[in-house]
């Protein structure tokens, strides 16, 4: 009787509640941990909404819903007016949400930090197919190319070597010169990109001393079958086909996505439109910017719980680059050809627990990168080929990282939270130039923030990190972060240290050849800076009228113990720490929008510290202007869009002492990239076609005196485009709900 009477109470307390859930009005997407405050004479009580964006009132209940939820504007809702279990949320912030070292979700408006966002719609519309083209108009980005070793970008002048590039916050291995090939980061399958300018060491760790870049890619939102197709052509010769499908039913989401890239390589004496076509043996087969074909695959399976979600994924990424070599005299019937093949495999969990005023996240990833520079010797009339036997023709390099994260954050008042984390991260480097074959490192970090609000408006951030690594002192690292809100403005300032490791490269690498006589240094300081960054912006939001805002930033970056490599004994080469490196400048960003316009005008002067002051009489910074363009017109009831994207990179100069100690002016000319795309929904919105033009300036090659930083650069200049070409995509998408049983 007592087990029935037990049973009758469960039931009846059941069934005493109304279950909910919070979706977007649009997409019908749900919205997880959105706060709902539950307001009524006597009291309030606060709830979230779970993983799925359910959640759950007491029968008994009567009054209003206050329903606050990131990137939505607080909604007010009189219970007795609600006439559905589904309540739809309308009206989206103009501000786009983000994650990077944030404590939880947030927008633009409300990070700690200045952050940058770049769309799903964005990258759509510019024509975008990997992270160089996207990035290439960002006001504080550089973009530097490499023909074989690929595009790496520097950040306010700090070069990419000190970037550090996440994917999901799992950080991106397999440096080649310093730098992560940006052209081999897929947008097929990417949500939004975030960019913080500025160092992240004490979340992040090494790299992160210049900014962080975070590519956020797409996972399943709303109950249902979707999928999405796309085919993208270039007049360069780029053929892409990509493809994904996501199916969220009940706690299971699963994602598979796969892509195919291929570029035919391009000269400036092609035909306009490229189609893919045998080489004629000769010298036509040579190319200035290289044949390469790329796939990728991911896929990922997420099991929801009510306050809790667990994620297991996969990608792979196989990438092809051709270098034909031009045909040996005197006959010119052989050549050397070089091929370089990447493998990039990454393996990754990730989980999250939501408590009751406390989160719990965890990253556990595996990241195997493999590179094969093979040359062959080539027979021009028969095409046979064999591997050279030439001393450094062949090449495999394995570099191999395991990464776990935790995070506890804790919101203990509303004027106070706090995060504690630790990580736990192994390297290993392999191959013939790295000294003894094999190398390995660890490194052990912990770091804490608080978030304190003393006042309305205000937030203060300090945080410290403190780590061990096996091969090299690791700096203490702290900073301050600080926000503060006054009506339309808002104030952000920074002051912050960070830090870069010497890579295993640099500690190990032993590369002595006919041509090459480069050993690494096991002396090597870690490089570490201070960062001071401030900036103001002003933002009048008026939705359905006029919204703009205006803002003002300016940095100052000092480097120590900066690594490079150096002659130590005439054409013996090392990498040594040569003392100083500076950055300052200043940012001066607007955007508009209104009814059918939305426009955007940034303009940045960067200033690169000049060694040679300490010496000659030579101003301390040589300064560079950048301006960025970007705007989208709507028209034709919003079926047609009009986009364009342009970017002026102004001059780079730099001074050098010759052998007869006189100093020289080393000089990289301006330039400037415009493009422009139309796109148009149709057929319901399931078909997206975007037609466009790219490098409608025609710009190919800029003169530079100075070094671009890659080993294949032009002695006339650095690479910048292709030439002008057209491009169209068609992107088909479908959506089925499933059936509820």
């Amino acid at each position: 009787m007592r087990y029935l009477l037990m049973i009758g109470f469960l039931w009846s307390l059941a069934h005493a509640q109304q279950n909910f859930q919070l979706v977007d009005f649009e997409s019908g997407e749900s919205i997880p941990g959105a706060q709902i405050i539950l307001m009524n004479q006597n009291n309030t009580t606060p709830l979230r909404s779970d993983f799925q964006g359910y959640f759950t009132l007491p029968n008994s209940f009567a009054g209003q819903l206050r329903i606050s939820s990131v990137g939505y504007k607080d909604t007010l809702i009189p219970l007795n007016t609600i006439q559905s279990a589904t309540i739809q949320l309308k009206g989206k912030t103009l501000h786009n949400v983000v994650v990077t070292a944030q404590y939880e979700a947030t927008t633009t408006d409300r990070a700690i930090q200045k952050i940058t966002t770049i769309t799903a719609d964005q990258i759509e519309k510019s024509g975008a197919n990997n992270l160089t083209d996207v990035l290439k108009y960002q006001p504080s980005i550089r973009i530097q190319r490499d023909n074989i070793l690929g595009s790496g970008a520097s950040i306010n002048g700090i070069s990419a070597q000190n970037i550090k590039l996440l994917i999901d916050g799992v950080p991106v291995i397999g440096r080649q010169d310093g730098q992560i090939d940006l052209s081999q980061i897929n947008l097929a399958n990417v949500e939004r990109i975030e960019i913080i300018e500025g160092p992240l060491s004490i979340m992040y760790g090494s790299n992160a001393l210049g900014g962080t870049i975070n590519v956020i890619t797409k996972k399943a939102k709303k109950q249902g079958l979707s999928s999405t197709a796309k085919g993208y052509y270039e007049s360069v010769g780029n053929y892409n086909l990509s493809a994904s499908v996501n199916l969220f039913k009940g706690k299971h989401r699963l994602g598979v996505s796969g892509t195919r890239n291929y570029f035919d390589g391009w000269h400036p004496n092609d035909p306009f439109f490229q189609f893919p076509a045998k080489r004629l043996a000769d010298t036509n087969r040579l190319k200035n910017w290289k044949p390469r074909e790329q796939y990728i695959g991911d896929i990922n399976y997420t099991f929801v719980l009510k306050n809790s979600s667990f994620l297991v994924g996969y990608r792979t990424f196989y990438e092809n680059i051709l270098n034909r070599g031009f045909p040996i005299q005197p006959y010119y019937e052989t050549a050397f050809d070089d091929t370089y093949r990447t493998y990039r495999n990454d393996g990754y969990i990730n989980w999250k627990k939501r408590l009751k005023k406390a989160r719990i996240t965890s990253i556990l990833a595996y990241n195997h990168y493999q590179r094969l520079k093979n040359t062959y010797y080539v027979d021009l009339t028969t095409l046979d080929q064999l591997l050279s036997a030439s001393e450094g023709a062949q090449d495999t390099t394995v570099f191999t990282q395991a990464n776990w994260r935790f995070n506890w954050n804790h919101s203990v008042k509303k004027w106070f939270a706090y995060d504690i984390g630790t990580d736990f991260i192994t390297e290993a480097a392999e191959g013939r130039r790295i000294e003894g074959q094999e190398q390995f490192l660890y490194d052990l970090g912990f770091y804490a923030s608080a978030e304190i609000k003393p006042i309305d408006n205000l937030v203060l951030r300090p945080a410290l990190r403190y780590a061990y690594n096996s091969a090299y002192e690791s700096p203490l690292v702290p900073s301050l972060n600080l926000k503060y809100g006054l009506k339309d403005f808002q104030f952000r300032a920074s002051v912050a240290r960070g830090f870069r490791a010497p890579s295993l490269k640099e500690l190990y690498f032993e590369f002595v050849d006919i041509n090459h006589n480069i050993v690494g240094n096991q002396d090597l300081k870690s490089e570490s800076s201070m960062n001071y960054l401030a900036s103001v912006k002003y933002e009048k939001n008026q939705p359905k009228k006029t919204t703009y805002s205006l803002g003002v930033s300016a940095f100052y970056n000092q480097i120590e113990n900066l690594i490079t490599l150096g002659s130590i004994d005439g054409t013996v080469f090392t990498y040594i720490n040569v003392g100083l490196y500076k950055s300052t400048g200043f940012q001066f960003e607007s955007h508009f929008q209104k009814k059918n316009l939305e426009a955007g005008l940034n303009f940045n002067y960067t200033g690169r510290y000049n060694r040679l002051s300490e010496d000659y009489q030579l101003a301390e910074f040589n300064f560079t202007p950048d301006v960025s363009i970007n705007a989208t017109y709507h028209f034709l009831k919003q079926r047609l869009a009009l986009s364009v994207f342009g970017k002026y990179n102004g001059t780079l100069n730099t001074f050098a002492v010759n052998s007869d100690e006189e100093v020289t002016e080393r000089r990289q000319d301006p330039y400037a990239i415009l493009d422009a795309s139309l796109s148009s929904k149709l057929w319901q919105k399931r078909l997206t076609l975007t037609v466009g033009a790219k490098n409608l300036l025609g710009v190919t090659t800029v003169a530079s005196t100075v070094s671009s930083g890659g080993a294949h650069s032009s002695s006339n200049g650095i690479s910048a485009g292709t030439g002008r070409s057209v491009f169209m995509s068609l992107q088909w998408n479908f959506h089925s709900k499933t059936k509820k049983k």
